[in-house]
């Protein structure tokens, strides 16, 4: 049984963030914002693609929790915060080899503060990834509901005539857009199967992704060697610096794709040794856990961005980003995006596929 199966079986109903048990409080408060309870405790799914461009674009603050690992947890390391980060580093190259199975598979919580026409609104979703190097790509987006933050952003919605509250990186009317409660599942065609992994941007195969270095130098260079066609695809606008693409890039590798122990371990140090970052060695993470921080501004983005890392066992626990500066009626520090990493890791499980789903008839492809 690998270890993504014993999760599964022992325990199936993992708790969700502190985002959306926020989110909860807040509809009841709001007295009718559209946010149902259902929803929140519903199967969890999600779309890979579409949180990815989530946190590309917009300003964010993101946490992310991981389901346990199987092993023994030992004492936080002691020491100053570059031997603390040294020490979590070690512990992470330890974890044993992950065993391959049908899929790998990611389930994330997205959560989103933007301000749009107006009022800023509070948006939610899950997303899956079922990822395997002989089977098509399946992708999941389910809706857990669209809210004004407070009560003077509902205030203006209200005299905006009440607008439905859409999934922000979509958009009211989009026919890819699920109901609120409600799971999108977008299989890749079934003559498509060794499609690439796209970490930010970045298509890896199985292959490339089990041959990344397990040393931060190393690591560095070959990412690199993907930024030319990265950066030939961006939109015009602003550029992006490649010290922030190397950043976003890093922290996508930590739980969407299936790296080795030791590649997460040289992912710590190299974004450790990148311009302007640093470590906080005494941190809090999701639910109140200790954790230490990677940090680093973006120009690019306009935020503070923290990866949080259990220092017992050298599981990334969370990424978080927020504003640098006041911005779109928001304070300086405002946290506007939360991702929470509810699963990571091989399973034999397959996806659901409703009854006669096609990318040719999408309207066939919730549940």
């Amino acid at each position: 049984m690998n270890e993504f199966q014993f999760i599964d079986d022992a325990m199936p109903d993992v708790p969700l963030a502190d985002p959306v048990r926020v989110a909860e409080t807040k509809a009841r408060a709001l007295n009718g914002a559209r946010l149902s309870r259902r929803r929140i405790e519903g199967r969890s799914r999600g779309r890979f693609g579409w949180a990815v461009a989530a946190v590309a674009t917009a300003t964010v603050v993101a946490f992310v929790m991981t389901v346990p690992r199987l092993g023994t947890d030992t004492a936080p390391p002691a020491g100053g915060p570059g031997e603390v980060l040294e020490a979590v580093a070690d512990r992470a190259a330890a974890r044993p080899e992950p065993v391959e199975s049908r899929y790998w598979r990611t389930t994330t919580e997205i959560f989103l503060r933007v301000r749009v026409n107006g009022y800023v609104v509070d948006d939610w979703g899950r997303q899956t990834l079922w990822y395997s190097p002989t089977l098509p790509t399946v992708r999941e987006w389910t809706r857990l509901g669209t809210v004004p933050s407070t009560e003077e952003d509902r205030a203006a919605w209200e005299r905006a005539g009440s607008p439905e509250l859409c999934e922000l990186t979509r958009g009211c009317g989009d026919d890819h857009l699920p109901p609120v409660d409600r799971t999108l599942v977008m299989p890749d065609p079934p003559n498509r199967p060794a499609r690439p992994l796209q970490v930010f941007g970045v298509g890896l195969d199985l292959k490339e992704i089990r041959e990344l270095p397990k040393n931060p130098v190393d690591l560095k260079a070959r990412l690199l060697t993907y930024w030319p066609v990265y950066s030939r695809t961006q939109p015009k606008g602003p550029a992006e610096k490649v010290d922030d693409w190397l950043w976003s890039v890093g922290t996508s590798l930590l739980w969407d794709a299936p790296i080795s122990p030791g590649t997460g371990a040289a992912v710590y140090r190299m974004l450790a040794g990148l311009p302007d970052a640093r470590i906080i060695g005494t941190a809090q993470g999701p639910h109140g856990r200790a954790a230490i921080a990677l940090a680093r501004s973006s120009s690019f983005e306009g935020t503070e961005s923290r990866i949080l890392i259990d220092p017992s066992t050298g599981d990334p626990l969370g990424l978080r980003k927020m504003l640098v500066t006041a911005r779109d009626g928001m304070p300086s520090g405002a946290v506007t995006t939360t991702i929470t990493v509810q699963k990571s890791g091989w399973t034999d499980t397959s996806p659901r596929m409703p009854k006669g789903c096609t990318l040719e008839d999408a309207e066939r492809c919730v549940y």
